[in-house]
């Protein structure tokens, strides 16, 4: 994983979004759901879905995004350099596989390319996952997760301060660097 980077904003690119796996129905449904309102709003979004599932679920995604303006690009499971391109290209994070958590490597590794992450809240979520550049809201209230993308995409102000939090919550609590301080100072407090 790269050190911690800020995406550069290009304003002649949609606003773009990425999406890691896909794995049920609901997710499918979600991510269509958003989609379609959020590119309502925008008038142009583009939607990057990578990792496990996101093959299989690619022709139900374009069908139930079909007459919205937002694209869907499937790149289903890719290597590494690709998916950090894909994240160093987005602007922000959507993350609908139940509640975010500092267990999901996926918005880890969003962290650690400086995006904001929209998702939702359940029981795990705690800090130091909440330290980050974070839009939650509760299972399924898909009004808020696209209200927030809304935002991202008008509020460049707004997307750049949650970009500093997600750089510096990977840069303080999840780092590979931070990661073997705190093994060091485990391993020595014996």
């Amino acid at each position: 994983m790269p050190s911690s980077t800020m995406p550069e904003y290009e304003s002649d690119k949609p606003f773009t979004v990425v999406v890691f796996g896909v794995g049920s129905e609901g997710e499918i449904e979600d991510i269509s759901e958003v989609t379609k309102a959020v590119s309502e709003a925008l008038g142009d979004l583009r939607v990057v879905v990578l990792g496990r599932g996101a093959s299989e679920a690619a022709p139900q995604l374009i069908e139930m995004t079909k007459g919205s303006r937002g694209s869907v690009v499937v790149k289903g499971i890719a290597a590494a350099d690709s998916v950090s391109l894909s994240l160093k290209k987005a602007d922000a994070f959507l993350f609908v596989r139940g509640g975010i958590s500092c267990r999901r490597s996926t918005a880890i590794a969003a962290l650690a390319h400086g995006l904001p992450v929209v998702g939702y809240q359940g029981e795990e979520t705690s800090w130091p996952i909440t330290e980050a550049g974070v839009l939650l809201s509760t299972l399924g209230d898909n009004t808020f997760i696209s209200r927030a993308l809304i935002r991202l995409a008008g509020d460049l102000p707004f997307r750049r301060s949650l970009q500093t939090l997600s750089s510096q919550a990977y840069e303080r609590y999840f780092s590979w660097v931070r990661i073997a301080e705190s093994i060091e100072e485990n391993l020595c407090r014996r």
